[in-house]
């Protein structure tokens, strides 16, 4: 406060100028100080409640950041350790605004790459499988934020070909308008392959069984074929006892008989012969 004789417009701005607050002229009024005094003291006490919200703003704002802070950390783990992409990219585009994950592990490219178009994520796409996948594009588009799956093959960077499959949605903003793409990409390279290695496997133990179902067929009809060989042989011993056998009938009993010392069918032999004719006509 200051006091004065002089209280000129003049007087008063150079006052307030040098940190003034308020005046009192002389001879000084009682009762215009308290209520100066008053005035004062109520300026300070708004003074003091304003530092103390400022204070417990600041420490909200302390306590905000550093759990934002934890939040973004917990993020930036899981997206490092996270096998497979993230990713969210506008609608007719196939250049990503967000791109986190395994980009580099998958793709051999850096998610930098992509963002800046080189290349876009068609462009890896397996020439044979482009056509499904974009077709599978315009499913995703025409979906209207459900869940839409895709399988393909990409062609990575070092030239490896990789399968994948997506799992995508368009988001919708509050008036339900389609706004953005999102989904994530998993490698399913190995699953393909054991999916291959399951399926030959299976195919080779349907041909086993085919081969052991035809070795019993071959068996059984090997052993029907030398009952009647011996009934043959047994009849032809009987008829070279008579005397007054033809030189025809004399010709066939001898070649039975030559036909006998040769080896007879087995059923091991016959199943391997029909087994060989069966392989070479699969």
């Amino acid at each position: 406060m200051l006091t004065a004789e002089r209280t000129d417009t003049k007087s008063r701005i150079r006052s307030l100028e040098i940190g003034a607050d308020a005046f009192l002229t002389k001879p000084i009024d009682k009762a215009e100080l308290a209520a100066q005094v008053n005035v004062m003291l109520r300026i300070k006490r708004a003074e003091d409640t304003l530092r103390q919200d400022r204070e417990v703003l600041d420490d909200a704002v302390r306590e905000k950041t550093k759990a934002l802070r934890v939040s973004e950390d917990k993020y930036r783990s899981f997206m490092e350790n996270f096998q497979g992409i993230a990713f969210r990219t506008k609608l007719e585009e196939f250049i990503p605004i967000l791109f986190h994950g395994a980009v580099e592990e998958i793709t051999g490219y850096t998610a930098k790459e992509f963002f800046a178009g080189k290349p876009r994520w068609d462009q890896i796409v397996h020439p044979e499988d482009l056509a499904d996948f974009q077709e599978g594009a315009k499913e995703v588009r025409a979906a209207l934020g459900a869940l839409v799956d895709l399988e393909h093959r990409i062609i990575c960077k070092d030239g490896q070909i990789r399968w994948v499959h997506e799992f995508v949605h368009v988001v919708l903003d509050d008036s339900g308008k389609p706004v953005f793409v999102d989904g994530v990409v998993y490698d399913i390279t190995e699953r393909k392959r054991a999916e291959e290695a399951l399926r030959k496997s299976e195919e080779q133990l349907r041909q086993a069984q085919k081969l052991e179902s035809l070795g019993s067929l071959a068996g059984g009809v090997a052993h029907d074929f030398n009952n009647l060989l011996t009934t043959i042989i047994g009849y032809s011993e009987l008829i070279s006892m008579e005397e007054d056998l033809n030189d025809t009938t004399k010709e066939s009993v001898q070649e039975i008989r030559t036909r006998q010392r040769g080896q007879p069918y087995s059923p091991s032999s016959f199943w391997l012969s029909a087994a060989s004719r069966f392989s070479s006509h699969r």
